[in-house]
């Protein structure tokens, strides 16, 4: 969003599942209590909104941003700071693997403290952990990029961050294993303030649930189902009932958008890879961003060069 008096930039660049009731789940009204708390807090939550086409159109520039006003830089994981989000499978299965036998709830609010249930987040923190001992490929012809490229990455950020800006990495996957990875990847955590995904967006807009789903109680999902679809899909590139009810996240029901302005008000930028699912709720939003197009981490290096120049130079107009 740009502030009154900015200078707006835009332009393009060139370049089964089982379903049951936890018995320990928190109480109903401690439920209901921090479901009105965020509700009372983001009374103005809009609904997420879907593009009715996947590609960007031709007329909608790829950028839109007022280097001045920007204070937080969040940044898409899948696609944007790898080479493909359909090669998303490729760092998650070796973490997600040694969780067979372990059932997985969408409920947001819920504090288990059991090993055969776990929630999203849960998952996500257990899966980190696991990277020790995990075979990742991080090499120069892996998902992460190449070297180059993932320095060109950092060297934007570490202007954007010189300039008093925060970077934000902003998932709808697993933001902890996304720390994780991008760590054993090269990358300089100094560089960011914090890793957020799906929890933290349904607790921005209120809600109890991570999926898309009528029945209100949580919805679960072993985590082998899960390891043998993703392992399908890398296989076909075929989807399934599963993959399909978890992407509600992204394709139905959580907002980027509404996080960042939610925390950071007009001075938030989102860049993504997603016109449809992502980009498209920002513009609405009048909510600042890049498209990452075509995905990769070199779309991404090109763009962020441009952002941390033009950043650059407003800061130094300031001065």
């Amino acid at each position: 969003m740009c502030g009154k008096g900015s200078n707006l930039t835009t332009g393009t660049a060139a370049t089964t599942t089982a379903s049951s009731t936890l018995s320990n789940r928190s109480s109903k009204k401690h439920h209901e209590d921090r479901r009105a708390n965020a509700e009372i807090i983001n009374a103005d939550i809009i609904p997420k909104l879907v593009a009715p086409t996947r590609l960007r159109p031709p007329d909608v520039p790829q950028f839109s941003f007022s280097p001045s006003v920007i204070t937080d830089v969040y940044v898409d994981m899948d696609g944007t700071l790898t080479e493909s989000s359909s090669r998303a499978g490729e760092y998650i299965l070796p973490l997600l693997s040694p969780f067979s036998g372990v059932l997985v709830t969408d409920c947001v609010y819920s504090d288990l403290s059991r090993t055969d249930i776990m929630s999203w987040s849960q998952l996500d923190d257990a899966m980190s952990r696991k990277l020790p001992e995990a075979i990742l490929n991080v090499s120069d012809n892996s998902i992460f990029g190449t070297w180059s490229a993932r320095e060109d990455v950092q060297d934007s950020l570490r202007t954007l961050v010189r300039c008093g800006l925060r970077v934000h990495i902003l998932t709808m996957g697993t933001a902890k294993t996304c720390k994780a990875v991008l760590r054993a990847a090269g990358y300089d955590m100094r560089l960011f303030t914090d890793f957020l995904g799906p929890s933290d967006m349904a607790r921005n807009q209120g809600l109890d649930y991570l999926f898309e789903h009528e029945q209100d109680q949580p919805y679960m999902f072993p985590v082998e189902q899960d390891v043998k679809d993703l392992e399908a899909y890398a296989a076909t590139g075929e989807s399934s009932p599963l993959l399909d009810k978890i992407m509600t996240m992204e394709e139905k029901r959580l907002s980027k958008a509404q996080l960042v302005q939610t925390r950071a008000g007009d001075g938030g930028i989102l860049i993504d890879d997603s016109w449809s699912k992502n980009i498209y709720d920002a513009r609405k939003k009048n909510c600042m961003y890049m498209h990452v197009q075509p995905e990769g981490l070199n779309t991404t290096a090109h763009l962020l060069s441009t952002l941390a120049r033009a950043v650059a130079d407003a800061h130094e107009d300031k001065s």
